[in-house]
This record gives structure tokens, sequence and C-alpha cells, in this order.
């Protein structure tokens, strides 16, 4: 059975992954995210979500895990990784699509 979700459904269902690691805040941004932009019938799962995606708390603990990301600024690190992947922006953190 396939089932419409909201943004809302979608929060939970990644708040609620234990494996997933997504705080509050980085769940409810990730949401909407998906929600504003994945196509009408794309189907939501969480498990390809939890792959596809991870949080961080800031930018220099983002640039550790990338051997040729810079490490000067959050504005540099910012830039970097928008030529490479997507970025979602909240308070408390910094979630983006693994590359």
């Amino acid at each position: 059975m396939i089932t419409q979700i909201n943004r809302y459904e979608m929060r939970d269902a990644l708040m609620n992954d234990e494996y997933g690691g997504f705080s509050t805040r980085g769940s409810a941004a990730l949401a909407n995210w998906l929600d504003t932009f994945m196509p009408e019938d794309a189907m939501f799962n969480v498990i390809e979500v939890r792959c596809a995606w991870s949080e961080y708390e800031s930018f220099s603990k983002l640039a550790e895990n990338y051997e040729n990301c810079p490490q000067d600024s959050d504005k540099a690190i910012r830039r970097w990784l928008l030529d490479r992947t997507a970025i979602i922006e909240f308070t408390g953190g910094i979630i983006i699509r693994e590359f």
C-alpha cells in the first residue's frame, strides 16, 4: 500500500529513525526541504534519506570529513559545498546530501 505523507509525517519518521541520527530541528529542516523539492509522485523512504543525507553541528565539523574541503572559514566551506551538493542550513546545524 502506498500513501501520501506530509512534511510533519516525514519529520516524525526522520526523528524516530534510530539509525538516522537527525536532531529534532534537523528532521524538521530536512522534511521541509524534501516536501518543497521532491516531485509530487516521489516516494519517501526513510532508509534512503538516512543514507543520502547527513547532519553536522557546524561547517567546521563537516569540513573535517572532506579531504579537499577548505578549513579557513564557514563562508569558504559553504561555497565549496554549494559547488558539489545541496545544503540545508538551520538553527543548530547543517544537513548536506552526501556526495
